[in-house]
């Protein structure tokens, strides 16, 4: 179960998804503590630093397939050595270098304009990049686009702790957190405010955007209000959005397009309502026909509660998405669609897989039934392999499901439209929660030297808990022969590192380990990426490693 942050709503866990990720196993002791301590002054400047070993490492890909078996194994403990604690594995954090744009001349008040002291927090963190760490309590006014270049650099405010209010004051142009052209940009925990009143439609009008970049990561943010989307991937490639809140946007929620590749949209909540309206929740879209589609994502576990305008899950113009176990409630338009509009003169789509979906309560505004599968551009060619399967859709406006214009192969089975069919009761506001980011955890391993990032799956950073500075530990998830798996496993148990599990799938040994600093793997050992831990939990065979992962129950 997901540790959810509260701030001001009454966050239940109520919901019938299964919504995963607590933060470690260890819980209470270390990451409370670190919690308490988050407000603390940071030690001004660059606080602690590191050097960077190149460019970031990708780690691709899109789903894997359903079916299969589950893998065995998991939980098997060391056959020898010291095995380390979850907390003893924390060291000082020396490879990524920490800014507080207090000390560049922020106040934090919410009524001073801290645009130039944030651009020169930015500026202060080295070419190899960093985070950058908003304090608890503070809230940041900006009042124009604040748009950067450095790679690498993370926007880090744990649990919510501190604001990014984004004031344009009925300006175009002036909103977005923009990462133009930037490998491993990434927000984890922010609270993003906007005083917008009115739809604008550029790329510097949404709350964060990625203009052809790569590796995104947006993490357990609110997203409350924007001038057009919440999250506009325009182009980049390599995002992970998970466990964020975004609510009260003039358009979409998280929107791709403009080629935009690579995508994984997990555990996401997603509400709006008069007068704001919104679009779209999660959106791939190409316009014109001529230009490459969007595509290559998996889009799971997401929460639309309401909407005034637009669909659900739109895919208009894209190839090659997965779209399973997410609710659409309440939204204004159909709460799934595959379409080609010829008002927008936008593309066909090809191999898209929707399954274990709910749908209801779709349709009030715009007369679309609850999933529409629709090829009406001409200029498009037909919609191609369109599979639906095991999808709930009941009690819309405008009828459960119907398709029209131009497709072909679209298949659609087991179809349930009755109330009865729902997987559970139908999530609301109550139940809203947000992945933790109390502990920093980002996929973007550009910060350690290039043969020391073979199977580091992911960098952790938390707040000591004396609040002195920063500490950081290593996750490692590394595949191999039975025999060199234990002898890897039993080599870093005696170093004092943590071994979590070990997972068995055929003839291949799976394990993940915890370190102090970044190790060099045998190189009778390979990496495990995120793409493979995608298939392996949809086919089974990693489900329980993934879920491990996830939820940070190490």
């Amino acid at each position: 179960m997901r540790s959810i942050w509260q701030r001001n709503f009454h966050f239940v866990l109520s919901l019938c998804v299964a919504i995963s990720g607590c933060d470690d196993h260890e819980g209470a002791n270390a990451d409370a503590d670190a919690g308490a301590s988050g407000g603390a002054s940071a030690t001004g400047g660059v606080s602690s630093g590191g050097t960077n070993a190149g460019g970031a490492a990708a780690t691709g890909g899109g789903g894997g397939s359903s079916g299969g078996s589950a893998g065995t194994g998991g939980g098997a403990g060391a056959d020898s050595g010291s095995v380390g604690s979850l907390d003893s594995v924390w060291s000082e954090l020396t490879v990524m270098a920490v800014v507080d744009p207090r000390d560049h001349g922020a106040v934090g008040d919410g009524i001073t304009n801290d645009q130039a002291a944030l651009e020169a927090a930015i500026a202060a963190l080295p070419d190899a990049g960093g985070i950058l760490y908003l304090p608890e309590g503070a809230t940041f006014r900006k009042m124009n686009l604040l748009a950067f270049t450095k790679h690498h650099v993370k926007w880090w405010a744990p649990n919510g702790q501190a604001t990014i209010k984004q004031d344009v004051l009925g300006q175009r142009r002036h909103q977005s957190l923009l990462c133009r052209q930037t490998n491993g940009c990434g927000f984890f925990g922010l609270k993003l405010e906007s005083d917008a009143t009115a739809r604008y439609d550029a790329l510097e009008d949404n709350q964060i955007a990625a203009d052809h970049g790569s590796l995104v990561e947006v993490v357990g943010c609110e997203i409350d209000g924007s001038a057009a989307a919440g999250i506009f991937l325009y182009g980049s490639t390599e995002h992970y959005i998970e466990g964020n809140y975004i609510h009260h946007t003039w358009a979409d929620h998280i929107h791709h397009t403009d080629g935009a590749r690579a995508s994984w949209v997990w555990e996401n909540h997603i509400f709006n309502e008069l007068p704001s309206k919104g679009d779209d929740g999660v959106a791939c879209v190409t316009y014109d026909p001529a230009n490459p589609r969007c595509g290559d994502m998996e889009w799971w576990k997401n929460i639309i509660l309401h909407s005034d305008w637009g669909r659900g899950y739109s895919v208009i113009g894209g190839d090659d998405i997965s779209i399973h176990d997410n609710w659409a409630v309440g939204v204004a338009g159909a709460g799934i669609i595959v379409a080609s509009e010829p008002s927008y003169t936008s593309s066909a789509s090809s191999r898209i897989d929707i399954r274990n979906n709910a749908v209801t309560q779709c349709g009030h505004t715009i007369g679309h039934p609850g999933i529409l599968i629709s090829g009406l551009n001409p200029a498009a060619g037909p919609l191609d392999q369109i599979a639906l399967r095991d999808n709930v859709s009941t009690n819309n406006d405008n009828g459960d499901y119907r398709a029209e214009g131009s497709y072909t192969n679209l298949t659609n089975e087991n179809l349930r439209t009755t109330t009865d069919a729902l997987p559970g009761p139908i999530p609301t506001q109550a139940g809203v929660s947000m992945a933790d980011t109390l502990v920093l955890r980002t996929r973007d391993t550009s910060h350690v030297a290039a043969e020391l990032r073979i199977g580091l799956y992911r960098i952790h950073v938390r707040r000591a808990p004396d609040g002195s500075g920063f500490e950081q530990r290593f996750e490692y998830v590394v595949k191999g022969a039975a025999s060199e798996i234990d002898a890897f496993v039993a080599a870093r148990s005696a170093a004092g590192d943590y071994f979590s599990r070990k997972d068995v799938v055929g003839a291949t040994s799976y394990a993940l380990v915890l370190t102090r600093s970044p190790i060099t793997v045998p190189s009778s050992l390979s990496a495990v990426s995120f793409r493979e831990l995608r298939a392996g939990d949809r086919d089974g065979t990693l489900a329980a490693l993934w879920v491990t992962i996830d939820s940070g129950q190490y």
